[in-house]
């Protein structure tokens, strides 16, 4: 196969960029600023924190990104690949449909080496695995609208470890290759951290991919459902892995997953044990059902939303402000930046969520986030068939968004809305639907802002509006 020479003024334009930042900036300072972004950016607004990105990521001067970019495609692609590959990237340019700012939930791959107990996200057999022309119409369909400023990629699974990093280093090579001048584009990955290799460690760090870890709490909370396929206990591995990761300079984000086992156990063992880690940043998600009658049903397959509050207040007495500076604990730490009047970064409380999140299926098919995958109504067709744009701005995510809007206006009552915005809009329709009595004229977050607010010199006032306790 010849040279990719066709895109030679391209790789020249870019070799330019390279020189004009190699006399502006010094890479190590630029390096050391942007491994302090993320706390940096807590303070800033969604555009701010956009337009920092951007600064940053100009003043890398002969990065591995940079690099790997100029690889020509025929070092990188098959002939199938190639053919894919010039097919989009000779295509008209695209009209402007999608917002500015995307957040895309990559499932590389369902197949996985855990079985957790509650997990309904891996999968086995054949066809489990994203195929390249998948891969490269849901990234040309991002990268090439002219409205996005900002995309995140979150390279999810099963295991994406199990793929080996050259999957990942042609998705990046592609990403450099789609991407628009000006556009920010992060990489994150969720790994459970048992089978870390060192070329993936140094793959990740390279590559400035942002990692986040599955841990489950104190062994014996994990150790009872994050286990392999034959059933046994993986904390340990974990630990291991963690400690890898911090060795070789990352920054792990954690996932911890709440449900009656970690409630049980309490916020003090839940905190204590994440502080003796020296974790610094944690996520805390409630367990939620496959979205059917027998997934909601199932043992230990549902918090009720309530006791998860609960949780998370004891937490942050536990948190605030004792340990503040030591661990972010990203759902309160989000609540109590609003209430401090800094802007919501969790999707969770921005309530306007769909439109600006997607899950991509290893076989193409496109939902608003991974919480739908099992509900046909939020899913929108196949990128293998229809371009990105069209399914993300067809006539099934209007009517969701439709809906949502009108559902998070029926929560403007609550006395902190401008806080939660109504909540994650998943979260709600299952408090709706199997707690007897519910209020969905709330979040359900109140009695939490409540305490909170007690306690912080927030700058945001309840309403005069009462939601149920």
């Amino acid at each position: 196969m010849p040279p990719d020479d066709d895109h030679l003024d391209w790789e020249r334009g870019w070799e330019r960029a390279g020189r004009r930042d190699e006399a502006r900036f010094d890479p190590e300072v630029v390096a050391s600023t942007g491994a302090r972004l993320d706390e940096f950016a807590q303070g800033l607004t969604g555009p701010e924190r956009v337009a920092l990105v951007a600064l940053l990521d100009a003043a890398q001067v002969d990065t591995p990104l940079r690099q790997l970019a100029e690889t020509p495609a025929s070092q990188m692609l098959t002939v199938n690949e190639m053919a894919t590959f010039r097919k989009l990237r000779d295509a008209p340019p695209p009209a402007g449909v999608l917002r500015p700012s995307l957040h895309v939930v990559m499932k590389a791959t369902r197949l996985c080496n855990l079985r957790c107990t509650y997990c309904n996200y891996w999968r086995d057999g054949p066809g489990q695995v994203m195929t390249f022309p998948v891969l490269a119409r849901t990234l040309y369909g991002v990268l090439s609208d002219p409205n996005v400023r900002q995309a995140e990629f979150i390279w999810h699974g099963g295991e994406p470890t199990l793929l080996g990093t050259e999957f990942f280093r042609k998705a990046l090579w592609l990403q450099q290759r789609f991407r628009r001048p000006g556009q920010v584009v992060r990489n994150r990955t969720q790994t459970n951290a048992t089978q870390l290799s060192d070329e993936f460690v140094q793959f990740w760090r390279q590559f400035r991919f942002i990692v986040g870890v599955s841990l489950d709490g104190p062994p014996e909370i994990h150790d009872r459902r994050r286990v392999d396929r034959l059933g046994r206990p993986t904390a340990a591995t974990v630990r291991r892995g963690l400690d890898r990761l911090v060795a070789a300079g990352h920054d792990p984000r954690v996932l911890l997953v709440v449900d009656d086992a970690a409630i049980d156990a309490g916020a003090e063992r839940i905190l204590s044990y994440l502080l003796e880690l020296g974790l610094r940043r944690v996520g805390l998600l409630n367990v939620v059902p496959e979205n059917t009658p027998r997934g909601a049903t199932g043992p230990g397959a549902y918090l009720a939303w309530p006791r998860y509050v609960g949780f998370l207040r004891d937490l942050f007495d536990l948190w605030w402000p004792d340990h503040v500076s030591a661990i972010n604990l990203r759902e309160i730490a989000d609540l109590a930046r609003q209430l401090l009047g800094g802007p919501p970064q969790l999707c969770n409380f921005a309530g306007d969520c769909f439109g600006s999140i997607f899950t991509v299926e290893p076989d193409g098919e496109v939902a608003a986030c991974d919480r739908y995958v099992t509900v046909e109504a939020k899913h929108f067709g196949s990128v293998a068939v229809t371009p990105f744009p069209e399914l993300a701005t067809g006539p099934r995510m209007h009517e969701l968004v439709t809906a949502n809007h009108a559902a998070t206006r029926a929560t403007a009552r609550c006395r902190w809305f401008e806080v939660c915005h109504g909540g994650c809009p998943h979260d709600r329709d299952l408090s709706a639907s199997l707690i007897p009595g519910w209020d969905n004229g709330c979040c359900g977050l109140a009695p939490l802002l409540d305490h909170m607010a007690e306690r912080i010199p927030t700058s945001h006032q309840p309403t005069e509006e009462t939601c149920p306790k």
